[in-house]
């Protein structure tokens, strides 16, 4: 569902004296939620996209593909994992999370590993991504791959890290990972310092069509987007929200 308030977000929101410093709420689009100080961040060619814009994004290409094949996770579900839960949270968060069938498709921040001291949600300065290729039905071996538009960024540990926890989720068992992740080759670099965060969302999008091979995810992989299309593939997304949501509240 959507909910709106603002008469013309993406055209400007004249902030009120009463509100926060993300400014005036501008779009619910199924939970995930964007501030105008988001939609800023998006319209910004040299600014660094935050956890509200990836989440955005992520429940967006949720909606092209069942959730019990691919699932798009929350970044904020990430740092509650890593920073927040312990063994008994663990514990529950696992007996209620429900493992999709093909992949777990899982933003990385470099604020994720264990080396870093979480402060506050929304904190670090890196994006990548983490991909969990479930086991088959029986099967006990899961494949992980990890996808970084800068090489030798230092988020590899991060994903490691990440990679063991979320098996405990899915395995219930602390000790049960044994863990290999593959860095996928034909991942394109990004050319600047601040579009890390629309690689990961354009690496993202190919798990969409749910690839049936490593060789298909590579082939998609080296032809997704570069940033500055990315940008605004994410603001048409937006838009097309916007516009979905005013015609169910016009027929209301």
């Amino acid at each position: 569902f959507f909910r709106f308030v603002s008469a013309d977000p993406l055209c400007g929101v004249t902030k009120s004296s009463s509100s926060s410093t993300m400014g005036e709420l501008v779009l619910n689009f199924n939970d995930a939620i964007l501030y105008q100080a988001d939609i800023d961040i998006l319209r910004d060619l040299t600014a660094w996209l935050n956890d509200a814009c990836i989440h955005f994004y992520f429940t967006y290409l949720q909606t092209k593909v069942p959730r019990t094949k691919v699932l798009f996770m929350d970044p904020s579900v990430i740092t509650f994992l890593m920073h927040q839960c312990d063994d008994e949270d663990l514990q529950e968060f696992s007996q209620s999370f429900q493992v999709p069938s093909k992949y777990l498709i899982i933003p990385i921040n470099d604020g994720h590993g264990s080396s870093n001291s979480w402060k506050r949600p929304g904190s670090g300065s890196h994006w990548s991504l983490l991909v969990v290729g479930l086991a088959a039905t029986g099967g006990t071996k899961h494949d992980y791959w990890y996808l970084d538009s800068v090489r030798g960024s230092g988020n590899a540990q991060a994903a490691r890290e990440v990679a063991q926890r979320i098996t405990e989720v899915i395995e219930g068992d602390a000790n049960s990972a044994d863990i290999t992740i593959q860095s996928v080759p034909s991942t394109p670099q990004q050319r600047n310092g601040h579009d890390c965060g629309l690689h990961c969302l354009a690496f993202a999008s190919v798990f969409c069509t749910v690839p049936e091979s490593l060789k298909e995810i590579e082939d998609d992989v080296s032809a997704s987007p570069d940033g500055t299309t990315m940008r605004k593939l994410v603001l048409e997304a937006v838009e097309r929200a916007i516009q979905e949501r005013d015609g169910v509240e016009a027929g209301e």
